[in-house]
């Protein structure tokens, strides 16, 4: 019997054999694909570097797992050698021209993806933005945590980060004050990477999350991110080559128990409070449960991600990103900064008495974006980003939708190389950042050279910087790390490093030596170790002293000069030394009473700018719409008693918005910590004042369409008892609101100098007082739009009209309903007027859903107008709805009112001296409803009835001696016949929208 193929094999097939087959085959497997690498046939075969690198991931993998992240050397080294672009392994390229980052790093519809080799790296995974490596799934994630970042956001979270800075700042400064040691040892000098590890972790998560880690409220400055971050970033390369075994890194939960303390605090934070964080926003958002502050969970889960990305794992690894990146490439840069403004006084120095000019106390910066405006502080921090490199590991992109041409110089001769499409090409901040042709002795800590002859920015240096990366997958917290920097900075260099000096540390403990994804120093180095050592072992005293303009003659300034207080000076320590620190109790307010009493009108950024821009575009339609209708009421003639409201209305309304865009600009949008008593007392001032002007402004608003309201409902006695209330209601509002607010405190000035309570010189009655009318406000408010809903409905629904041109006209009349959307809107601010904190900020949002209501009460009501001026405009001034025949002379009552007909067969029918009709037929509602009373048929007199389809036929048009009705309107009468046979008629008019 013969052998089976299985049978004459098994012999040989052992499991030692099997194995060395295995590996025999993928070892020839190996060697014929790396002799395809090097071979003509591959894409990137053109492109110089060593062969050896170019066949196999060996180089690499030797450099960067065995001799711990020093691959980046060698391409330093391959592009001495073979010119600015290299290939450093078989499936990408890196470049040292900087003239090219703009094609690498590009922007706009020019794709690029990130290759799955680099993303390994990084340790982060594939489930987060910075992890992402399709082009268009990363813009999609990016979008959402992009906006969170924005420049407008951190303007107004940046009270946060203040806060902060002044913690690390009185904690670096205990450390000065501390006594020595019982056993008379000296204090130990630490490493301030450490403390600095500390600010930025706390300043990130309370920036994100809402609330800090706390470890800048710990007594020393471990356990802290840094050596645990570290720690974690060690076997990374690992992961390039061996990416199964990121899984592992998902253990690390399990194992915090046994852990040392850092990496215990920081494994526990990233894999199991964040996530928890996540879950609970979800739980609370999915119960109806919002957050006044903003928090990038909250902003992702309400971002217009597909619900499939809003999965909270993979948020969770989104936040962890985040925090990963907004923490130790930050410290590390002030780190480096320390160093070189430690060892260079003279430009300590000189950064110094730049900061001076524009900071009165160091305890109360200016904003960012006052700071960001020095040049030379500008120059100390991008010098100190330079050198600290940011990512120092190169980043990579990969384009797929187009070939690369590079062109370039390489031993004075032109090169060109064309990259192929598919492939990745990098460059390496590390490199970059010692282009001698950019940065000239590029080792060298040197911030003049960021500014040129007029000690302004040049761009020309900026453009060589990578530490932020580049392009559409630049560093997302880039303006949030800057924030940091220049505040940090700006609080040290003027309280603490005078008091700081360094310690066995030289250039090496902070010059680059090795990658492990961030930059690191050569083993064995101590970090940057520094001493604080205070003149008297105490906490210097307050070096600023708040200041009231002082006057330049008279019995003051003689007084000021001979060092006792003016009687202004006097005043204000007066009352500070009654109340000690300010906190209102009328109001809940507060104000920050150490901060400079002569800061005072404020630069409008965030919510202030916003709302100042919206109201006066709101307020310039709301002035437009309200002169043409006016203009073409007054044209029809029909300019009645609701038109003159509404202009009364609009009046009061520029009043309204002119005084809140005043308050923006004092303070009203403001947090407590920014406002000094000045601001708070002068926006509450102006702020009492518009509560007065928005009163009176939505009173004549609404009183004017309740008027409309009742001319049209003029044949419906039920209806105008309806309006009759909703007029009375808004009146009976206006009155509770307009008199509660003038009257709540006594004197008025109480409004804004609440300690004059505290003094016992005022009164006020109690804050819930001032909310309830809030409520009843808004409450007649919502009940006065719907109206503009129903009553025009209930008289449309039964008229003869087709439904598309009923529900024109309902569309029409209903339009300022709208309104109540911001009304519901405005609902929950109501009730921080009864807040403990940042009462200012919450009264802006009332303020902005106040401007929107009235704004588009007055746009809605007049669009009638509005849309007819616009049909004239478009028909050579005249209205193809209207009657081109004479106006009709019966007595046919409009609800317009207004004068007589306008000549033609009025002025005939009238005779000299004769009794004028009481109008033509003018209908003032765009020739839209007319419910009118007509004249009853008297007795002997002969009507005809006229069906539907007749009312349209030409031949009965009106002849000059025929009485009658025109056959554009359409007349359904109802007769009532009295006892004696006289005859009552109702009719009901509609002209034609057609």
């Amino acid at each position: 019997m013969a052998q089976s193929p299985y049978e004459a094999v098994a012999p040989y097939l052992s499991l030692g054999r099997v194995l060395l087959l295995s590996c025999a085959g993928w070892l020839v497997f190996k060697i014929l694909q790396a002799l395809y690498n090097i071979s003509p046939l591959h894409p990137l075969s053109k492109v110089p570097g060593p062969k050896l690198a170019a066949a196999t991931y060996w180089p690499e993998f030797y450099h960067d797992v065995l001799l711990t992240g020093r691959y980046t050397h060698e391409i330093k080294k391959m592009h001495d050698k073979y010119g600015p672009i290299v290939r450093i392994n078989p499936h990408e390229t890196h470049c040292a021209d900087m003239a090219f980052a703009d094609e690498i790093y590009a922007i706009g519809g020019r794709k690029r993806d990130k290759p799955i080799h680099q993303i390994n790296g990084s340790a982060v995974g594939t489930t987060n933005g910075f992890g992402t490596p399709d082009h268009d799934l990363h813009r999609s994630r990016r979008v959402p945590v992009a906006r969170f970042f924005s420049r407008a956001m951190i303007a107004r979270l940046e009270g946060d980060i203040h806060d902060l800075v002044q913690k690390l700042c009185d904690k670096l400064l205990a450390e000065g004050s501390k006594a020595t040691e019982g056993d008379g040892k000296k204090k130990e000098p630490f490493d301030i990477a450490h403390a600095y590890s500390c600010f930025t972790s706390d300043a990130i998560f309370s920036y994100s999350f809402g609330e800090p880690l706390g470890l800048l409220s710990r007594d020393a400055w471990t356990p802290n991110f840094r050596e645990a971050t570290l720690a974690v970033l060690k076997p990374v390369f690992i992961f390039r080559f061996f990416p199964f075994l990121i899984a592992t890194s998902r253990m690390g939960k399990h194992l915090v128990p046994y852990l040392p303390p850092d990496a215990a605090l920081l494994i526990r934070t990233l894999q199991i409070d964040i996530p928890s964080r996540v879950y609970k926003t979800k739980h609370d958002l999915d119960a109806g449960i919002s957050y006044d502050r903003p928090t990038v969970f909250g902003d992702l889960l309400q971002s217009e991600l597909d619900e499939s990305e809003k999965n909270p794992e993979r948020l969770a690894d989104e936040a962890v990103a985040v925090v990963g990146a907004g923490t130790e490439t930050t410290s590390w840069a002030l780190a480096v900064i320390t160093f070189h403004l430690l060892s260079q006084p003279a430009i300590l120095d000189r950064l110094r008495a730049e900061l001076l000019t524009v900071v009165e106390d160091p305890r109360h910066l200016p904003a960012w974006t006052v700071l960001e405006k020095l040049p030379y502080l500008g120059a100390v921090i991008q010098e100190g980003l330079r050198l600290s490199y940011g990512v120092s590991s190169r980043s990579a992109r990969t384009p797929t939708e187009e070939d690369l041409v590079y062109r370039g110089e390489w031993n004075k001769k032109p090169m060109e190389l064309v990259l192929p499409r598919g492939y990745a090409i990098g460059m390496s901040a590390a490199i970059t950042h010692h282009d001698e042709r950019i940065f000239p002795d590029s080792y060298s800590y040197i911030p003049d050279r960021w500014l040129d002859e007029k000690n302004e920015f040049r761009k020309d240096v900026a453009h060589g910087m990578m530490a932020f990366s580049k392009g559409s997958r630049a560093c997302l917290g880039k303006n949030l790390a800057l924030c940091e920097l220049h505040l940090a900075l700006a609080a040290l260099a003027l309280r603490v490093m005078p008091h700081m000096r360094l310690v066995d540390t030289t250039q090496e403990d902070i010059a680059y030596d090795h990658d492990m994804f961030v930059p690191m120093a050569k083993s064995g180095s101590r970090g940057v170790k520094v001493l604080v050592e205070l003149a008297n072992g105490s906490i210097p005293s307050r070096t600023f002293n708040p200041v009231v303009p002082l006057p330049s003659s008279g019995p003051d300034a003689d007084a000021t000069r001979q060092g006792e207080p003016s009687k202004a000076q006097g005043a204000g320590q007066a009352s500070r030394t009654n109340l000690g620190r300010p906190r209102c109790s009328i109001m809940s307010g507060t104000w920050n009473d150490d901060l400079d009493p002569r800061l005072g009108i404020i630069t409008p950024v965030g919510l202030p700018l916003g709302i100042i821009t919206t109201s006066s575009i709101f307020l310039f339609f709301s002035l437009l719409f309200t002169a043409i209708r006016s203009h073409v009421r007054r044209q029809d003639r029909v300019f009645g008693w609701d038109d003159g409201l509404m202009v009364a209305g609009t009046i009061s309304h520029v009043a309204s918005v002119s005084v809140g865009i005043a308050g923006q600009l004092t303070g009203i949008g403001t947090r407590d910590v920014h406002l000094n008593q000045w601001r708070f007392e002068e926006s509450m001032k102006i702020h009492t004042v518009w509560l007065l002007a928005y009163s009176l402004a939505m009173t004549l608003i609404k009183a004017s369409i309740c008027i409309t309201l009742r001319r049209i409902a003029e044949a419906k006695r039920s209806l105008r008892i309806v309006v009759w209330v909703l007029l009375a209601i808004t009146l009976v509002s206006f009155i509770a609101a307009f008199v509660g607010t003038a009257v709540q405190c006594i004197p008025f000035e109480a409004h804004w100098r609440p300690y004059l309570v505290a003094q016992g010189d005022a009164w006020c009655a109690p804050t819930v007082i001032f909310i309830v009318l809030g409520y009843i406000a808004t409450v007649c408010t919502i009940v006065t739009d719907a109206a503009l809903v129903v009553v025009p409905g209930m008289l449309l629904w039964k008229t003869q009209m087709k439904m598309q041109a009923k529900l024109q006209v309902m569309g029409l009349m209903s339009f300022a309903s709208l309104a109540s959307l911001i009304t519901v809107v405005r609902i929950p601010y109501v009730q921080k007027y009864g807040g403990l904190k940042d009462r200012h900020y919450w009264c802006a949002m009332i303020v902005f859903c106040s401007i929107i209501e009235s704004s588009i009460g007055i746009i809605a009501s007049s669009f009638p107008s509005v849309r007819r001026f616009v049909r004239r405009l478009r028909n050579n001034g005249t209205d193809p709805t209207e009657n081109s025949c004479q106006p009709n002379t019966d007595d046919i009552i409009t609800f317009g009112g207004g004068g007589g007909g306008s000549g033609g067969a009025s002025s005939k029918h009238q005779g000299r001296g004769s009794k004028p009709s009481r109008s033509a037929f003018h209908n003032p509602t765009d020739k839209g409803i007319s419910l009118t009373t007509v004249k009853g048929r008297t007795q002997g007199e002969k009507w005809e009835r006229l069906n539907d389809g007749d009312s349209d036929k030409r031949d009965l048009l009106r002849k000059e001696s025929v009485k009658g009705i025109r056959a554009q309107y359409t007349y359904t009468v109802e007769v009532e016949e009295d006892t004696d046979g006289s005859v009552d008629a109702r009719s009901k008019s509609r002209r034609s929208l057609e």
